[in-house]
């Protein structure tokens, strides 16, 4: 098994993984889906939303590689999911299904779960 501690090295592929998974699901799912008009009014808030919240991703991600073991940092991974759920809905003004608020909530509950066991953990 390759044994990468780099944390650029690991950023990097993830999100380059990432992109490639999302752009063969969107191309099964929609074979002309680049071919969709975007208004022109929706680039620049698409650019800031994607800059401020991938930095904001990568950042967090960063962070708990530094102070925790990978294996308990990797359980941190679905914040960038909350970041940018909670980002589409403020700054793209996206509508909310019941679905996504499920999942947000799931991952809010995971999130003080883990943290929990941590500070038990500190305490002993």
């Amino acid at each position: 098994m390759l044994k990468v501690k780099d944390p650029d090295i690991i950023s990097t592929a993830r999100q380059i993984i990432t992109g490639v998974l999302l752009i063969t699901l969107a191309t099964l799912r929609n074979p002309k889906w680049y071919l969709t008009e975007i208004r022109q009014d929706q680039i620049l808030p698409m650019i800031i939303f994607a800059v401020i919240f991938i930095s904001l991703d990568t950042a967090t991600w960063y962070q708990a590689i530094k102070r925790l073991p990978l294996a308990k940092a990797s359980s941190f991974l679905p914040i960038s999911a909350l970041i940018a759920f909670f980002g589409s809905l403020f700054f793209l003004g996206e509508t909310v299904g019941s679905q996504q608020v499920l999942g947000a909530i799931f991952i809010l509950g995971g999130l003080v779960w883990i943290s929990l066991q941590s500070l038990a953990v500190f305490k002993k």
